[in-house]
């Protein structure tokens, strides 16, 4: 049987968007998470890039996976087939809660994570997302059922990398086209999920990061999750045992930031169980020192959005289990470290062909959330190119300020 969502909410998305300062509390790792009460108004924006409002009926089942606490013989279960009534914990339930935002839930995220969520909201619409200098050039280049609007111009308050110079911008431009023809090509052609990473997804993500040195895309998709946490049905099997196909990492921290790149050496080094000597949830070579910001499950056109959705799951709930023993490891009981893990949604992507889609993790004291939030973009055209990169470079500022601040401050403690 395969696993299904217990509820689906879609919701519009806003054009009155609140412009907030992204930041994370600073207070001791013992005191409880504040909660964000902010809630979005909604307006009925009518062009290409709005999403619509829409309601689906609840599913039954809800998908859960356990993390298993000893080690387990046993054969790894398709993601496919993995039956529902997983779990992640002993009394943790997986919960996919569809679409946000939906103003019940958004009222329990915190400040950094409703900015995130309206930033890429905003993009979404395709406001300012295209350099104004380009406008002409990026219009020829474009489909004529999407013509480029005034009001996808950047201005002087959107991306400032829209604004710089026109030859590097120039360059951007070519990369992007060449990316929109390969990767209609491989629609055309119905190509392998290798083929749509290597000429498509892979470049997607180096042009969207160019520029940003403690920030790099991995390829991780041969990488193996630790074995003390595998995620397991309940019956034992192991259910995903492999990482995401591309994970954002923090890189060339020796020499960007040695104080913590000695510090993360440090406290890898003093794990007594060998097989968790890693920062992050494996010991892939690329993945044992360089923390991992953003994991992004990738597939063909054909392939089952379904897999790539339990991937992604086994992968971040593997690594959120992994930062809870870093916080048990520092002495925090589970109220402390509960406290600590609902101060930051942890968001995932997932690929699926053209098309990108960011998911949001929460990790509350009951279940680990799953939310499906909004299209980041495609690949199929220059615009949803332009959309992309936007929404890419808006996590990356994400990864270097909320994120990184929280890594340091309470996984780190440093």
């Amino acid at each position: 049987m395969e696993p299904t969502a217990n509820l689906v909410v879609e919701a519009t998305w806003f054009e009155d968007f609140v412009s907030t300062s992204v930041t994370t509390s600073s207070t001791s790792p013992h005191a409880s998470a504040c909660h964000d009460g902010n809630r979005a108004s909604s307006d009925n924006r009518d062009d290409s890039f709005s999403a619509s409002a829409q309601k689906t009926a609840a599913h039954p089942s809800a998908t859960r996976i356990t993390i298993a606490r000893t080690q387990r013989s046993g054969r790894s279960a398709s993601p496919v087939k993995a039956p529902s009534g997983l779990r992640f914990t002993a009394h943790k339930e997986i919960q996919y809660k569809g679409a946000l935002p939906a103003t019940f839930e958004m009222r329990d995220l915190s400040a950094a994570d409703t900015s995130l969520i309206r930033l890429l909201g905003r993009i979404s619409t395709g406001q300012g997302i295209l350099p104004r200098c380009l406008g002409e050039e990026i219009g020829l280049l474009g489909d004529e059922l999407s013509p480029v609007q005034p009001w996808m111009l950047a201005g002087e308050n959107d991306d400032p990398l829209l604004t710089r110079d026109p030859l590097a911008l120039l360059y951007e431009l070519y990369d992007a086209y060449g990316i929109r023809e390969r990767s209609v090509r491989c629609d055309e052609l119905e190509e392998a999920e290798l083929a749509w990473s290597t000429h498509v997804h892979s470049p997607m993500l180096h042009l969207a990061l160019k520029g940003r040195h403690t920030l790099q895309a991995e390829t991780v998709s041969q990488a193996s999750i630790c074995r003390p946490l595998l995620p397991r049905d309940l019956s034992g099997r192991v259910v995903g045992d492999k990482m995401a196909g591309f994970c954002i990492l923090f890189a060339n921290l020796e020499a960007e930031e040695p104080a913590v790149w000695h510090h993360i050496r440090g406290l890898v080094g003093k794990e007594r169980d060998e097989q968790l000597r890693t920062i992050n949830q494996s010991t892939s070579t690329s993945l044992v020192l360089q923390p991992l910001a953003v994991a992004i499950a990738t597939k063909a056109t054909s392939g089952s959005e379904l897999e790539a959705k339990v991937q992604l799951q086994s992968c971040m709930f593997a690594w959120l289990a992994r930062m809870r023993r870093f916080l048990h490891l520092l002495g925090l009981n589970k109220r402390d470290q509960d406290a600590i893990m609902a101060k930051l949604s942890f968001p995932a992507i997932i690929v699926n062909g053209s098309s990108w889609h960011l998911y949001l993790f929460r990790d509350t004291p009951t279940a680990v959330a799953m939310y499906k939030v909004v299209r980041l973009g495609d690949t199929n055209s220059l615009l949803g190119i332009y959309q992309l990169l936007a929404s890419l470079r808006v996590l990356a500022t994400w990864a270097k300020g909320p994120f990184w601040t929280w890594f340091k401050q309470y996984i780190l403690a440093y």
